[in-house]
Order: C-alpha cells, then structure tokens, then sequence
C-alpha cells in the first residue's frame, strides 16, 4: 500500500500463497500489483516495467535481484524473510547490486488467546532499499 504509483511486481512462487496474496491485493483494492510466479525474462517482458519490487526472499534471491533489475535499474525493492541466513546476505547483496538507502523493519505480532495466553506469531524481517542511487 506505500506504492500506490507505479507497477509493483510481486514474485510468489507458491501457488496457495499467490492465491492469498492475490485476495489481498483485490481486498484493498490495489490496482497496480501484479504477482509473478517467477522472474524469468519470459514472464517480466509480458508486463509493465516494474517501479517496486516485493520478494519473498528464497535461496534464489540474489538471481531475481539481477532479473528485476535488467527491467528496471532504478527500482524500489522490498524482501521479505522469516529465515536469519537469508537476512545476512542482504546487505551484501544489496552493496553488490548498487541498492541504498537500505532499511530493516521487524514486525512483532501477538494474539491474546481465549485463555489469557499471548500467542506469538512468526517475527518477519522486511527490508527495503532503493536501486541506482
């Protein structure tokens, strides 16, 4: 929702979970989303050269930081992770792929349970940064 301009390209290689982001997008009405099940140049040249870029960062991350950026040098790019080993890469891979102005956000969320129980959900990593400058 911070990108409401542009062509924000989503990459989800799971189908279940493309599903649900694609419910999402459609809940708030966000009409410049597009979700991908792969950065292959096949499946980017069909569509709008992208301003933003969400990734669900896997062991394939640094591969679809270079296909992204051969649409679009100058993108905005956003990854998501749960997992530490993949967050350690980031700024290496963002210093590599010339991405600044990075910045790290940890999202926190527990869920008060019937029985007076916090229930601590899955504490995700969400950094962002800005290619070509």
């Amino acid at each position: 929702m911070s990108a409401s301009e542009g062509a924000v390209i989503a990459v989800e290689y799971d189908e279940s979970d493309r599903d649900s982001m694609e419910e999402n997008v459609s809940k708030f009405g966000l009409n410049n989303v597009l979700i991908v099940p792969d950065t292959n140049p096949e499946t980017l040249e069909m569509l709008p050269v992208p301003t933003t870029a969400f990734i669900v960062a896997t062991e394939k991350l640094e591969g679809e930081l270079r296909a992204l950026l051969a649409r679009n040098p100058k993108m905005r790019i956003i990854i998501y992770t749960l997992e530490l080993n993949i967050l350690a890469q980031i700024p290496a891979l963002f210093e590599k792929y010339r991405i600044g102005n990075m910045e790290a956000l940890q999202i926190s969320v527990s869920k008060l349970r019937a029985n007076g129980m916090f229930e601590t959900k899955p504490v995700p990593w969400i950094i962002s940064g800005v290619a070509g400058e």
